[in-house]
């Protein structure tokens, strides 16, 4: 979940488009959290709008089928769904509306994940105000309307189903702004297949495809949908993380290691995947070109991760 530092003198308050939000569809159970949700949603937008309010899953892709909505917030808590099929049910039926997840704190690690699936982000109740509402929503808004546009330009990698290089710089341009603006940092991370050459010349063509297919699904495990993802050159990746703190890198290395193993424990390929990482920070006090940061990400990318080739 994104944060805001509340405390800031100067902190950042993001302002949504006038009319840019028309139809909120909020999907709550609970009267009294609909509620407060209703009430933080008045004040983080700002601007007229129509709130429309379902209190079950059925309901709500009936509104949804009726077309006009422009963002959903979604409680995985509903009576006519399991916790943890709830996103799935409603993203595989409506991709192409924006979804923040409304979660508990103890469905954090669901709402986790439903991020990594495609939600744009996600809520914990109880531990967001007004000014964080507005800034996840603006945030969610943008990101679901530029890669809109970028799919538009078909700039997406034919093979690995991610961006390509020319679209990690268009969207690593826009992020650079947003970081700025609002003085938090992004993460960049190059990822190689160490053993590339070695499975080509071993197994052949089709298998160093594969070993890419893999390479790009164990990416999006990792990180979020809401970070950037893309084939950067024949056999490197890089990822943008939004919003990144300067010691996220430690996790996030933690959980490329540990998908990583079980895919290689639990691959029938014939080869191994070995993994090689660069890491760089972009602080907005310092601010610099995305050139400057990927190649000190570039520096430091033979930092090894995985096994070499078996």
């Amino acid at each position: 979940m994104n944060i805001i530092d509340l405390d800031s003198e100067n902190r950042f308050e993001p302002q949504l488009k006038e009319g840019s939000i028309k139809k909120v569809l909020m999907i709550e159970d609970n009267i009294n959290d609909a509620n407060i949700m209703q009430e933080m949603l008045t004040d983080a937008i700002e601007s007229s709008f129509e709130l429309i309010r379902a209190d079950c899953l059925e309901s709500a892709l009936e509104k949804l089928l009726a077309g006009g909505i422009d963002i959903v917030l979604l409680d995985l808590s509903l009576p006519d769904s399991q916790v943890q099929d709830t996103f799935s049910r409603l993203y595989e039926r409506t991709p192409d509306v924006p979804i923040i997840v409304l979660a508990s704190p103890e469905e954090e690690p669901l709402a986790v994940r439903a991020a990594q699936l495609g939600a744009e982000d996600y809520i914990i109740k109880g531990k967001t105000d007004s000014l964080q509402l507005r800034h996840l929503i603006k945030y969610a808004f943008e990101q679901h309307e530029l890669q809109h546009e970028l799919s538009n330009l078909t700039l997406v990698d034919k093979l690995t189903g991610l961006y390509t290089k020319q679209s990690l710089f268009i969207l690593s341009q826009h992020y650079l702004k947003l970081a700025n603006r609002a003085e938090k940092g992004m993460m960049y991370f190059l990822v190689d297949i160490g053993n590339f050459n070695e499975i080509s010349k071993t197994f052949g063509s089709a298998e160093q495809e594969n070993a890419l297919i893999d390479t790009a699904n164990i990416l999006k495990q990792t990180f979020r949908r809401s970070d950037v993802i893309a084939r950067y050159a024949e056999s490197i990746f890089a990822v943008v993380a939004i919003e990144a703190s300067k010691d996220s890198d430690k996790i996030l290395t933690y959980r490329l290691q540990t998908n990583l193993d079980k895919y290689n424990q639990s691959s029938n390929r014939d080869f191994k995947l070995s993994l090689q990482i660069g890491i760089a920070y972009y602080n907005p006090k310092y601010p610099c070109s995305i050139i400057e940061v990927i190649a000190r990400a570039c520096k430091s990318l033979y930092t090894k991760v995985g096994s070499n080739l078996e």
